[in-house]
């Protein structure tokens, strides 16, 4: 079990905006000077140039898009928003991890439970697990367990931020603000 941050990512989005640009919408390609950005699925295309290039895009994403697809392994998680709290669970922690369960790891959100399965288990089957709680939302994350693999930045001025883009699984939130404090310094 664990207590989780507590940090407003919004208010770290915007001091890092003070001092970069940060690029939203969905990219769809990298060169190695140039981004090219949609703002929608459907829409233009905008592109720009780059000194320097922070990616946090998925690692499969980011190669996709630099024009040389790479294989990483991984498997799917399920997540599950319910209303009531699961009998298991320790209240006195945000998040809690299990051994010799069904489930992985239970967190305490904003009033909900957040429970994720190892794999991709039915909803019919979590409503099986827990009788008479309110399933809230429901959904599969295809990469939510990585399988660490060398991810190495093609070039200098690309580096690769977060557990999902570095493809480390030990890569936590805290580390990531560190980064970025430490670049921005």
């Amino acid at each position: 079990w664990m207590n989780t941050l507590d940090v407003d990512l919004e208010e770290v989005i915007r001091k890092l905006s003070e001092k970069t640009k940060i690029e939203q919408g969905f990219v769809t390609k990298i060169t190695p000077t140039e981004i090219t950005v949609k703002e929608r699925w459907e829409g233009p295309e905008t592109s720009r140039p780059y000194d320097t290039l922070i990616s946090t895009m998925s690692a499969p994403i980011f190669w996709k898009a630099y024009g040389t697809p790479k294989e990483f392994k991984s498997l799917p998680i399920t997540n599950v928003i319910m209303k009531k709290m699961p009998k298991l669970y320790d209240n006195e922690y945000d998040m809690v991890y299990y051994y010799n369960q069904p489930y992985s790891r239970i967190s305490h959100v904003r009033g909900k439970y957040a429970v994720e399965f190892s794999g991709v288990i039915s909803k019919e089957e979590v409503e099986k697990l827990f009788p008479g709680n309110t399933i809230l939302d429901y959904f599969v994350v295809k990469d939510g367990r990585i399988w660490e693999t060398e991810n190495e930045s093609p070039q200098e001025n690309i580096i690769f931020s977060g557990r999902f883009s570095q493809w480390r699984h030990k890569v936590v939130t805290e580390s990531i603000i560190k980064q970025s404090i430490e670049y921005h310094a």
